[in-house]
């Protein structure tokens, strides 16, 4: 009886451990609506890092010398998004884009 309890409390702490490391990875890159929302025209680098947090990718963008960062997030509906955000060569804020992933 002690086996099959100690057994069971295991995997009860096993499936616990990996809902929380499931919860932490995505919360490391996921960033909320609401914030991403608040991204506009003409904010700096430093202005959108300090509303939306890191984002999950940052590339080069060979068109006007600017970067592209790119967010994921999970919109009203729950479900999977991405924001783009692109900056010019001045490092401000000159288009968004949103788009659901799935």
């Amino acid at each position: 009886m002690t086996f099959r309890l100690s057994r069971r409390a295991l995997s009860l702490v096993i499936a616990g451990s990996l809902t929380s490391f499931a919860s932490a990875s995505y919360a490391a890159t996921a960033q909320p609506a609401e914030r991403l929302a608040q991204v506009r025209a003409g904010q700096t680098q430093q202005q959108v890092r300090s509303i939306a947090g890191r984002p999950g990718n940052i590339t080069a963008n060979p068109r006007d010398g600017g970067q592209l960062w790119i967010y994921e997030y999970r919109d009203g509906w729950g479900e999977l998004s991405r924001m783009d955000v692109a900056f010019g060569p001045d490092g401000k804020v000159i288009d968004t884009y949103s788009e659901r992933t799935r």
